[in-house]
């Protein structure tokens, strides 16, 4: 997708559909893109792919070239919000971070999956607890909980569970 290839892609999407497993997280995740039907943005998949290779700074200088207001739809509005809060979390930006969870929190109804929401909610948190901000991250971890994304809810909940646990034994 990235070199163009949108009949490569349509027929990976198709083989998904068709003969994916659907037993994990990821596969889920899978799932639910290619039934979608709509390519990703090829700067946003870009600067996920810099993202989780932890070239941060690379993957900032992309999403730098974009002007959030001129992607189309509101859900990739929030996949940049999501893309450059996790940017600057892994540039040790919290509080940079922490404002763009924050902008995609406030507007859910653009994360038809619930599952950037409920990955903002989670980072967020950990985020506020490394700050010492606990009862906010107490919050975050709730507000993760509260979520269905619909793939990787055991991975995200447990991590969450796992917050307040640490949260709440620090408090007392």
């Amino acid at each position: 997708m990235l070199e163009g290839d949108r009949t490569g892609y349509n027929r990976h999407m198709n083989l998904c559909l068709l003969e994916g497993d659907r037993s994990t997280g990821n596969d889920e995740a899978a799932w639910l893109e290619a039934r979608k039907g709509t390519p990703p943005h090829p700067e946003l998949l870009r600067a996920r792919l810099l993202c989780d290779g932890a070239y941060f700074d690379r993957a900032f200088a992309v999403l730098r070239s974009l002007s959030p207001e001129e992607l189309p739809g509101p859900e990739l509005r929030l996949e940049y919000n999501y893309r450059t809060g996790r940017i600057f979390q892994g540039l040790q930006q919290p509080e940079a971070a922490l404002q763009y969870f924050a902008e995609l929190l406030e507007r859910p109804e653009a994360d038809e999956d619930g599952i950037m929401r409920c990955r903002a909610a989670l980072e967020a948190g950990r985020l506020c607890e490394a700050l010492g901000r606990l009862r906010q991250a107490e919050r975050y971890f709730r507000r993760c909980l509260d979520t269905r994304p619909k793939a990787y809810a055991t991975a995200l909940h447990h991590q969450a569970k796992a917050g307040l646990a640490r949260v709440n034994g620090r408090e007392r």
